[in-house]
């Protein structure tokens, strides 16, 4: 599974080079809920990894979305 993501994160940041990537700070342990396969899921993602090696490779920054999908009273 590492050397799958190594190789995709090294095709991403070649292919989008000039770009600034954008992450959302996940915390997984937010996620998980009844179903047994979802929380299976979800533990065996490994997205720490992927934005660790994408800041390494490109320019990469996190976003904090605390509030972004809320709708607006109007």
């Amino acid at each position: 599974m590492n050397d799958f993501i190594y190789r995709l994160t090294t095709s991403i940041a070649r292919e989008f080079k000039d770009y600034v990537h954008r992450f959302e700070d996940l915390k997984k342990n937010m996620m998980f809920n009844s179903p047994k396969k979802h929380n299976r899921n979800i533990s065996k993602s490994d997205w720490r990894t992927i934005t660790i090696l994408m800041n390494y490779k490109a320019k990469a920054t996190f976003l904090n979305l605390k509030n972004s999908m809320k709708r607006c009273s109007c």
